[in-house]
């Protein structure tokens, strides 16, 4: 069971079976161990093989449940983007003039400035697990510029918004 990770299936299958099946074998393992002694016989050698075997299975089923837990990462959207995360965001804004730009989950924005050139700017967040609202803010950096402002929102390589204005673009999404 301390294999059950390879398999790709749920952590907590391992901390649940693994674990379970293991102190299984250290009780068993631990009356073979009484019984062979009642009984006076002398070989004794099985039931600690059974003892150490058991126990190792569950330093392996504890030891992959933690780095399972590990990888997982910390909750909350990331920016900039974590390595190893399983999520990515990614905030593009394109402007003919430059714009501002805000960012980030709805409660916490981050503030940029693109330059002024149809080069795309971008920002990547990245998440675990959990939900959030992200959004995507770009405006206009002078009112006497003609721009065209066009922000996308795009999670995992798949656009799930897109907007495009003269002064204004707003992209919002929820994601996870």
């Amino acid at each position: 069971m301390a294999l059950v990770p390879l398999l790709g299936f749920d952590t907590l299958l391992v901390l649940v079976l693994g674990i379970v099946f293991s102190v299984l074998g250290i009780v068993l393992s631990v009356a073979s161990l009484r019984d062979v002694a009642k009984a006076g016989a002398g070989n004794r050698g099985i039931s600690f093989v059974g003892i150490m075997v058991s126990v190792v299975a569950v330093a392996l089923c504890v030891t992959w449940y933690l780095r399972a837990e590990m990888n997982s990462g910390a909750d909350g959207l990331h920016i900039p983007a974590v390595s190893g995360d399983r999520h990515t965001v990614e905030f593009v804004v394109t402007s003919t003039g430059g714009a501002s730009v805000r960012y980030g989950n709805i409660g916490e924005q981050q503030t940029a400035r693109t330059p002024a050139s149809t080069d795309a700017w971008q920002q990547q967040a990245s998440y675990n697990k959990g939900s959030y609202l992200v959004a995507l803010t770009a405006d206009n950096t002078s009112s006497s510029l003609s721009n065209t402002i066009t922000c996308s929102l795009l999670v995992d390589g798949e656009t799930v918004a897109e907007n495009t204005g003269p002064t204004i673009a707003l992209c919002t999404a929820k994601v996870g």
